[in-house]
C-alpha cells in the first residue's frame, strides 16, 4: 500500500479514542469494545492498558445462540440473515415492556417443511443469557485483575460500551445493575474503534 511504517493499535484503545475518553489521564477508564467476532474489555491508564481481555465472543454469537434456541424450543431451523433480524427487533439484555411479537418464518427439524411461529421478546431475551453470562463473567474477571486505586477511579469514570453489539437493548443496564458501576453507550458506538484509528 506504500506505508513507510504500520503500527498495531489494540482494539481497546482504538474505541477509548473514538469514545472520547480521555485515555492519557492518570485515573484508570474501562472499556468494553464489542464487534461483530469478538469483545475487547480493557482498563486503561495513561495511554496504556493496565489490565485486559479479548474474547471470541460478540454480535455472531448473540445471532448463533438465537438460533440454537429455536431449534432446541421450536424445532425450527433459520440462518443467520433471520436471527440477526429477530435480535434487533425483539433483542434486549433486560426484561422491556412493549416490545412486540413478530413471525419467523424457517424450516421445521423434524419434517423438513417450512414452518412459521410468533415469538416473542421473552424468548429472544432466554435464547441471549448464555453468550451475555460468558461477557459478564469477562468483565469480572478484568475488575478482578487490577488494583484498588484503579477500582476506584471505575466507581467514579464507570465503564464506556463501544461496538456494534453494545447497541443491543438494555445492556448498558444490565451491565450497571451486575457490576455496580455506571455504564454509559459511547455516542456511535458502531464506528468508535475506526474513529478511534483514524484519529
Amino acid at each position: 500500500a506504500g506505508a513507510r511504517q504500520v503500527y498495531l493499535v489494540p482494539t481497546a484503545i482504538a474505541a477509548a479514542i473514538g469514545a472520547q475518553v480521555p485515555i492519557h489521564e492518570n485515573r484508570g477508564h474501562f472499556i468494553l469494545s464489542m464487534g461483530a467476532g469478538s469483545t475487547d474489555v480493557a482498563t486503561i491508564a495513561l495511554g496504556g492498558i493496565v489490565a485486559g481481555e479479548s474474547l471470541r465472543l460478540g454480535g455472531d454469537d448473540f445471532d448463533q445462540a438465537i438460533i440454537d434456541y429455536l431449534v432446541e424450543h421450536f424445532d425450527i431451523r433459520v440462518g443467520r440473515v433471520s436471527a440477526e433480524e429477530v435480535k434487533i427487533a425483539l433483542g434486549s439484555a433486560v426484561p422491556l415492556d412493549g416490545l412486540p411479537t413478530m413471525p419467523v418464518r424457517g424450516q421445521d427439524t423434524r419434517t423438513g417443511l417450512p414452518k412459521e411461529i410468533e415469538l416473542s421478546a421473552m424468548h429472544v431475551r432466554k435464547a441471549l443469557q448464555r453468550p451475555l453470562e460468558e461477557l459478564m463473567s469477562a468483565v469480572r474477571r478484568v475488575l478482578d485483575a487490577i488494583g484498588a486505586e484503579v477500582a476506584g477511579d471505575l466507581v467514579r469514570s464507570g465503564l464506556v460500551a463501544t461496538g456494534g453489539a453494545a447497541l443491543l437493548r438494555g445492556l448498558p443496564e444490565r451491565l450497571e445493575h451486575d457490576l455496580g458501576v455506571p455504564v454509559r453507550l459511547a455516542g456511535e458506538p458502531d464506528l468508535s474503534v475506526v474513529d478511534g484509528a483514524g484519529r
